[in-house]
């Protein structure tokens, strides 16, 4: 070819198309190493969005805007999947919002349903990144949008981010995993958690005073635990979680209330009892005193006449000890022992002569 061209060509224009063409492969070759990344070229590495990936790293900065002096919106971990929608904004990747984002409402543009939702009652209503208009806007909202409320604050209500609320994230930190389906799918997932949250708390305000009266909370608690089991990666689990520590705790009230009325039941199952033992002879009669420690003990006190010890005493539900050195008449269960030649008393009732 070399010759060929010699032959066709006077020497001259022949070294200039030489030193053309080694110019454009040598061009070629730089530009191919410039733009090169990995194991491709930066314009093969291009990828059309959406698409779902990965956080590659640990407390990755999700920001308001493309560039580090944006608010920071969140923190992502490794593992995390977020959904890419924008990648041509070199070198930030434009990702929806994710649940448990920064993103408020102010109060006067939300109608409060329930617990949970919300509805939106005016025109282009601006989603911010915090409490405050001096917070960057990451989305809008219009009438009959219905969102999932978080935290009711002062002036400013805490909601889950809707569809079009974004973010930008450095490329650096993430990796594609693939089609957008796999995180679109995992949020349908965590709203389904959620439509089995509202469900739990309507079934409560209506079943909770009859519970309450059963003194059984389990029907309710086991609402809560399915989501807690079904939806570990549902922001309604945490909310979940938070509903049995209440009802927990009801639990709690509910026992001691019941052991205060056990308590009160015998109180009062005594009283009647020592109405009608003091109508009744007592069993015996003297003056108490202490039965000392020695080994054995047939009972924790005596029952002294005439300067002799005439029975031990003990009992579960009377206080001996505060009628100790007292001239008493004593009501109760008269037992022998062939352990002990002095009968014992398992006191019911004292009543005191001085």
């Amino acid at each position: 070819m070399k010759e060929l061209l010699q032959n066709l060509l006077p020497n001259k224009p022949y070294l200039k198309m030489k030193k053309t063409i080694n110019l454009l492969l040598t061009c070629l070759i730089f530009f191919c190493f410039a733009s090169y990344t990995g194991d491709r070229c930066l314009a093969q590495e291009k990828v059309s969005a959406p698409y779902s990936s990965i956080i590659s790293g640990d407390s990755v900065n999700l920001r308001s805007g493309p560039g580090v002096n944006f608010e920071i919106l969140r923190k992502m971990n490794k593992g995390n999947t977020v959904l890419v929608v924008d990648s041509q904004n070199v070198p930030w990747l434009k990702v929806r919002l994710p649940r448990n984002s920064n993103a408020f409402v102010h109060k006067d543009f939300l109608l409060v349903e329930n617990s949970v939702y919300g509805v939106i009652t005016a025109k282009r209503v601006n989603i911010r990144a915090g409490e405050g208009t001096n917070f960057n806007i990451i989305g809008q909202l219009n009438p009959e949008n219905r969102v999932e409320i978080i935290r009711k604050g002062k002036d400013w209500f805490q909601i889950y981010p809707y569809a079009n609320c974004f973010a930008w994230v450095h490329r650096d930190f993430v990796k594609k995993s693939g089609s957008a389906k796999i995180y679109i799918d995992n949020e349908a997932k965590k709203r389904e958690g959620f439509n089995l949250l509202i469900e739990a708390e309507e079934f409560e305000k209506k079943n909770k005073a009859a519970t309450l009266n059963s003194r059984d909370l389990s029907p309710i608690i086991q609402k809560y635990k399915v989501i807690i089991r079904d939806y570990a990666q549902s922001p309604a689990n945490e909310r979940a979680r938070l509903h049995i520590e209440r009802l927990a705790k009801i639990k709690m009230q509910i026992k001691k209330q019941e052991a205060r009325s056990k308590i009160k039941q015998r109180t009062e199952k005594g009283k009647k009892a020592i109405l009608t033992q003091t109508k009744t002879k007592p069993d015996a009669q003297g003056k108490i005193t202490e039965a000392g420690r020695f080994f054995n003990r047939p009972g924790t006190h005596r029952l002294v006449k005439n300067g002799r010890t005439h029975y031990f005493l003990k009992s579960k539900t009377v206080n001996i000890n505060d009628y100790t050195y007292h001239q008493v008449q004593v009501w109760g269960k008269i037992k022998t022992s062939k352990k002990s030649k002095i009968p014992v008393i398992e006191v019911d009732f004292i009543k005191k002569l001085n």
